[in-house]
């Protein structure tokens, strides 16, 4: 049986990294507070509800052409080609942003689940990120679709 693949993706700083390396239980991914550390596809194996899956973290997509952002989503591309599901993590503290819309479409033509994550969000900002404000021809089609460890788990 091969195993399914989760690809995480999102603007930079969004907390990727650190999702990634929870979702490993060990840190394999660098975290630091400067913006674009992650710049290629670090891949590693992890368990979730007794099912075993790849976990892809990816560089932060951004609509400015900063420095190596070319070469971040060709990376992230290969990503979501490779990937069975997604997850597109936003920030909470900052709400919904132009990347995020822009990613949310870039997302959208990929065609495959899509699970929204909110990171960074505490009691005060939860309502700052609402599934229905990321426009209607965006990724979200269902903020749950996909949301079962057999989800990752491929014949």
């Amino acid at each position: 049986m091969s195993l399914g693949t989760l690809a995480i993706v999102g603007a930079p700083s969004v907390g990727k990294s650190t999702i990634f390396n929870r979702i490993v239980g060990e840190r394999r991914s660098i975290v630091e507070e400067e913006r674009g550390i992650t710049r290629d596809r670090l891949y590693a194996k992890a368990t979730w509800l007794t099912k075993d899956f790849t976990v892809i973290d990816t560089g932060g997509i951004q609509l400015k052409n900063a420095p190596f952002q070319e070469e971040i989503r060709a990376q992230v591309e290969i990503a979501l080609e490779e990937a069975d599901v997604i997850l597109f993590l936003v920030d909470g503290k900052t709400g919904l942003t132009g990347d995020d819309n822009f990613i949310a479409k870039l997302l959208y033509r990929s065609n495959k689940p899509v699970l929204l994550g909110v990171n960074k969000s505490t009691t005060s900002t939860r309502s700052a990120i609402n599934p229905n404000s990321i426009r209607s021809d965006s990724a979200i089609r269902s903020p749950y679709q996909g949301l079962t460890a057999s989800a990752l788990a491929t014949s």
